[in-house]
């Protein structure tokens, strides 16, 4: 019941964020990484670090080992082919996520206290295939994304910071063979999930933009040269 209520504080944290306008640039996580485990009483680390001096580090709790792609494996459920979704929600305000967060030099607490004056919630959405049964221990990458928000509050209760958050990256996902039964077939266990982030690559069409900057100052320079030698 506990968990539930936790889970359920969570929830409507998300929802009240959703209806606050973000007013800064969104930030973009760059660097970092975030590890979970499906370990009952192993913390995983978190360090990621982004624009405008964003900075998160702390740990994932270990009852969130039962989220997403590790209670979707939780029975057996992960047959070899089947697509085993991250859907992976982190945030302080569910007991999940514990640390410290900075933005533009500012730095907060981030915990499940109900007197916490910022959260941070992470959405980590992907998949990978589950392989055929084999080695005890394969392991799976795949892309995925991140989504979020940060946001602080001033002493008064005013927002300090309201700021959306965007990332990717490479999973990768370690998996177990599920406890032989006569009921089931053979099927996997996820024993943790990694993710590193990687710093965005622009798009074609940025970098069309950029040269042609870059080209038409340079043609600019040229320009000007050639007027102050004929005066």
């Amino acid at each position: 019941m506990a968990r539930l209520a936790r889970v359920g504080c969570a929830a409507t944290v998300i929802v009240a964020l959703t209806a606050i306008p973000s007013l800064a640039d969104p930030i973009s996580i760059l660097d970092g990484s975030i590890l979970i485990t499906g370990d009952a009483l192993t913390n995983g680390p978190v360090s990621l670090t982004g624009t405008r001096g964003f900075s998160l580090v702390g740990t994932v709790a270990p009852n969130a080992g039962q989220t997403g792609l590790f209670g979707q494996c939780f029975v057996p459920e992960c047959t070899p082919g089947t697509r085993i979704d991250f859907g992976l929600d982190l945030t302080g305000a569910s007991g999940f996520l514990n640390g410290t967060m900075t933005i533009e030099g500012d730095r907060y607490d981030i915990s499940g206290s109900v007197n916490a004056m910022a959260d941070v919630f992470l959405h980590l959405d992907g998949s990978v295939l589950a392989p055929e049964m084999g080695p005890a221990r394969p392991t799976v990458s795949a892309p995925f994304s991140l989504t979020g928000r940060a946001f602080a509050l001033t002493p008064f209760g005013e927002f300090a910071h309201d700021d959306l958050l965007f990332g990717g990256g490479i999973a990768t996902v370690t998996l177990v063979p599920f406890p032989a039964n006569p009921d089931f077939g053979p099927s996997w266990i996820v024993d943790s999930a990694r993710f590193d982030f990687v710093q965005p690559v622009p798009e074609p069409s940025t970098l069309v933009l950029v040269g042609m900057g870059v080209l038409f100052a340079a043609r600019a320079r040229r320009s000007r040269r050639s007027v102050q030698k004929t005066r």
